[in-house]
């Protein structure tokens, strides 16, 4: 497995709206592209937004990078939005859950 973690910080004079639109759009294309898991997204309390995107692996993560509709959502972030952006990229080598309701004691 393969996580993307995404950390943005908009311009102050973004277009929010439009911004959450065009993010929508995305996380609805990512959804079914091959190989995609799954997105946690959320606002940071000092404004930063993080998404956290789970792939099956490298060649899915690369495969939604050379998205058309990704590229170009891509290039209008950097005209219109991001103020700064980071990407992180993670190969998973180990994953454990717990889930207190099956839990026994």
């Amino acid at each position: 497995m393969v996580v993307v973690e995404f950390r943005s910080r908009l311009r102050p004079e973004a277009d929010v709206a439009a911004y959450d639109t065009l993010s929508e759009h995305l996380r609805a294309l990512a959804t079914g592209h091959p190989g995609f898991l799954s997105i946690e997204s959320y606002v940071a309390a000092d404004g930063t937004h993080v998404s956290i995107e789970h792939f099956t692996d490298m060649d899915a993560v690369l495969s939604w990078r050379a998205n058309p509709e990704h590229s170009a959502a891509q290039r209008r972030g950097r005209e219109e939005f991001y103020a700064s952006y980071e990407v992180l990229t993670c190969e998973v080598v180990r994953t454990f859950d717990f889930d207190a309701s099956h839990a026994t004691t």
